[in-house]
C-alpha cells in the first residue's frame, strides 16, 4: 500500500488508497461495501443487504458523500445494522477503508508494516503551506541539534514530537502534570462554583443544569490546551476553541482537499487556529508563563529546525489535532 493514507479519530479509522485504475461508473456515484476480509466474520452476523458468497453494496450519489463525510460514514455503519465490521466507500475511484470498532481502530493503527503515516504527514504539511525547506528538514535527522544531545541515536523532528510525548507522560513530569495541574482543576470546574462557568445553564436553590457538551469541551479541550500551553494562549486567541470545534466537524474537507469554494468554514477554523499559535510563539517567553515541558521542548525543536514563527503554527495545529 505505497499510497496509502491514513486518518486517525477517537471513534473511527479512515485510510484511503489510491486508485490507478478508476471504476468504469460515472463520477457522480459513491458506493458502499462491506469488506469481511479486513477481519474474521462474527458468528451469527446477518445484516442488511448481505447475501452469502458475496459483499453487501450500497450506491448513493457523490453529492451526500462532499457536502457531509461524517453523515456518509454513518449511512454506512447504519445501513450495515451497527455491526461495526469494516467497510470500503468507493467515491470516483478511489477507495476509502472505514474502520469504526476499537479492535479494528488498534489492529490497523499498529500495523506499521503495510500502513505508513508518512505520505499522508508529509500531504498534510504541504496542504498547510510549510515551505519545501521545512518540510524536508523536519524529515531529516540533525545529529548536532539540542534536542539530540541526550538521545542515543538522531531522531528527526517528527519523530522527536513522539518522544516529547513519552517525555511528559511519564515518570516525574506526569506526576507533576496530573498531581499540580490536572486534578486541582477537574475538581475546581467540576464544582461549578465559578459564575460564569460555561458548561452552565441555569441554576436554582437546589439544582444546576450542566450542558454535557460544554462540559467535555472545557474539561477535556479549553483545559488541556490552558494546561499544556498556559493561559496566554487562549487569552490571546479567545475564539481558538471553538475554531477548533469548528474544524474538528469540517476537517475532512482538509484530508480529501476540497474545493476553497466549499471549504470556507475549514478554511476558516484553521487559519484561526494556526494564527493563535504562531501569534503565540511570536510572544517573548517572559509573556507565556507556566507552559508545559512538551510545548517548551516543541517550540526550541521547530524553532532549531528552521522553521518561521507562522510554520510553527502550522506545525503545531496538526498534533494539536491529533
Amino acid at each position: 500500500m505505497r499510497n496509502t493514507r491514513l486518518r486517525h479519530s477517537t471513534d473511527i479509522f479512515v485510510f484511503i488508497t489510491a486508485s490507478r485504475r478508476v471504476r468504469k461508473r460515472s463520477c457522480s456515484h459513491a458506493i458502499i461495501q462491506r469488506r469481511h476480509g479486513l477481519r474474521a466474520k462474527r458468528d451469527g452476523d446477518q445484516s442488511r443487504g448481505h447475501s452469502a458468497g458475496g459483499p453487501a453494496v450500497m450506491e448513493s450519489h457523490v453529492a451526500g458523500f462532499f457536502m457531509d463525510f461524517n453523515g456518509a460514514i454513518e449511512k454506512g455503519r447504519k445501513y450495515f445494522n451497527k455491526s461495526r465490521e469494516p467497510f470500503t466507500m468507493t467515491v470516483a475511484g478511489q477507495t476509502i477503508y472505514v474502520a469504526t470498532s476499537a479492535e479494528d481502530i488498534t489492529r490497523v493503527w499498529n500495523n506499521s508494516k503495510t500502513i505508513s503515516m508518512n505520505p499522508l504527514t508529509m500531504d498534510m504539511y504541504i496542504w498547510c503551506g510549510i515551505s519545501e525547506r521545512s518540510r524536508e528538514s523536519l524529515f531529516e535527522r540533525h545529529p548536532s541539534a539540542q534536542y539530540n544531545a541526550d538521545n542515543a541515536r538522531p531522531l528527526t523532528p517528527t519523530q522527536m514530537v513522539i518522544e516529547l510525548h513519552h517525555q511528559q507522560l511519564s515518570g516525574a513530569r506526569l506526576d507533576a502534570l496530573v498531581e499540580e495541574k490536572v486534578i486541582p482543576a477537574l475538581f475546581k470546574k467540576l464544582g461549578f462554583s465559578q459564575p460564569n462557568a460555561p458548561a452552565v445553564l441555569s441554576r436554582s436553590e437546589k439544582s444546576i443544569t450542566i450542558s454535557l457538551h460544554e462540559l467535555c469541551v472545557d474539561l477535556f479541550i479549553t483545559h488541556d490546551t490552558e494546561v499544556f500551553w498556559g493561559p496566554a494562549l487562549l487569552k490571546n486567541s479567545p475564539n481558538m476553541i471553538k475554531a477548533f470545534l469548528d474544524w474538528e466537524y469540517s476537517s475532512w474537507k482538509f484530508l480529501f482537499q476540497l474545493p476553497d469554494i466549499f471549504a470556507k468554514d475549514m478554511l476558516k477554523a484553521k487559519s484561526t487556529i494556526t494564527g493563535a499559535f504562531a501569534n503565540y510563539y511570536k510572544l517573548p517567553r517572559s509573556q507565556r508563563p507556566n507552559a508545559e515541558y512538551f510545548a517548551t521542548g516543541l517550540e526550541d525543536m521547530l524553532r532549531e529546525a528552521g522553521l518561521s514563527e507562522d510554520e510553527m503554527g502550522k506545525f503545531t495545529l496538526l498534533h494539536y489535532w491529533a
